[in-house]
């Protein structure tokens, strides 16, 4: 199984646990606000889903996609990190600090504490935020992880290139200063 057949994969299985969720929860409970899914997937290309003409099928995507508000032209940079950053905290990578490498295990810096994050802002507007997947953010301190930057609750990893099936670390960082 390739790695992008292996992220499709579990980005679909994501979207069918989601989307079972109202009903799962009762729906009784009428909400005046639009519920919002935000999917950050690194190395996803243009034509990696089917609605853009993947030679594969993605259906609950395309459905998700078909509902929603699809962010259709957003550049992002080079690397996960500063992407994660800039959509995080709505601001350029490079205004933050963060146009450099990878933020991963060892790294004594993340995410400036003192910048509102997408989970702040939705918190203060009264919503549940929950996050999933891999955060890349920092995790030098525990103010840096998600439940400190507005999630309620955080399921996945904090690392960058951690494998989702062994849960151990694929790429080895070279940290300036180590050998």
């Amino acid at each position: 199984c390739s790695a992008l057949q292996q992220i499709l994969w579990t980005v679909q299985l994501l979207v069918a646990a989601m989307t079972a969720i109202p009903f799962a929860a009762g729906a009784a409970k009428k909400t005046t606000r639009p519920h919002v899914i935000l999917f950050v997937i690194d190395d996803l290309g243009w034509n990696d889903v089917s609605y853009q003409g993947a030679e594969f099928t993605t259906p609950n995507i395309n459905k998700l996609a078909e509902s929603g508000i699809k962010l259709g032209q957003y550049y992002v940079n080079r690397i996960c990190s500063p992407t994660r950053s800039s959509i995080m905290a709505g601001r350029y990578a490079y205004n933050m600090g963060l146009d450099g490498p990878v933020i991963g295990n060892g790294h004594a810096y993340g995410l400036p504490l003192n910048h509102t994050t997408m989970g702040d802002a939705f918190k203060a507007g009264g919503y549940s935020t929950h996050a999933i997947g891999k955060w890349d953010l920092g995790m030098y301190n525990w103010e840096s992880t998600p439940t400190y930057r507005g999630f309620d609750t955080f399921l996945g990893f904090y690392n960058a290139a951690e494998e989702y099936f062994t849960h151990t670390c694929s790429i080895a960082y070279h940290y300036p200063g180590t050998n």
